[in-house]
This record gives structure tokens, sequence and C-alpha cells, in this order.
């Protein structure tokens, strides 16, 4: 990857596997309005939004529940993501704009997700 950028190939333009990434739910607690459910989940320190939605009735698909499948990835209309995965490429966390719910969190107190 640092050699792919040194030659100032856009990160869309490389292509990346992970086999296991330590992912760090962490942080302190926040809310999760998800639009299409209408549901208002609380996620607690040390838990992921795909977990919080799940406990609540929201259908939230996962697969590798470490962000690097982009299986659970999610449009944020409100709020900021705090970006953990691998998936997203760095423009496209800067659009700030997806999520992924199996192991990213919020910067802001509450995040609104078209889910």
């Amino acid at each position: 990857m640092s050699s792919a950028k040194a030659l100032g190939m856009p990160d869309k333009n490389v292509h990346k596997e992970f086999f296991n990434v330590e992912v760090d739910t962490g942080g302190n607690s926040f809310e999760v309005f998800a639009e299409q459910s209408g549901i208002t989940v609380k996620v607690s320190e040390n838990e992921s939004i795909s977990t919080a939605l799940k406990a609540a009735g929201v259908k939230v698909q996962v697969s590798c529940e470490q962000g690097t499948c982009g299986t659970c990835l999610c449009d944020v209309t409100e709020g900021i993501p705090d970006h953990r995965d691998v998936y997203l490429t760095d423009e496209e966390k800067e659009d700030n704009d997806q999520i992924t719910l199996c192991c990213s969190r919020s910067l802001t107190p509450r995040l609104v997700l078209d889910i």
C-alpha cells in the first residue's frame, strides 16, 4: 500500500486483502436512529452498532465483523462516523456519508443511518 501511495496511485486502484484485523469497539456511548426502521438505540461502550441494532430488532447484514468486507456498510444521513474499518478508502472516510456497522463508532452524540 505504501509503495502504491508513493507512486501516486489512488486508493481505489489498489487491491488490499486482510485476513485478520483487531477491532477496537471502545469509546463513549452514543445514540443511533435507524431511519427506515424508525428505531432509536443506545450504543454502549464496547458494543458495536450492529449488535445494538440487532438487539432492537433491526435487520443488519454482517459477515467479517472486523471492518474488512463491507457487508454491513450503511449510509449516514446525520452525524460524524468514527471510522475504524479498513474497507473504506481514506477519501471515502473523509466524505463521512457511509459507515461500517460492525466496528465503527460515532464522533457525535447521535448518528442517523439509512437502515
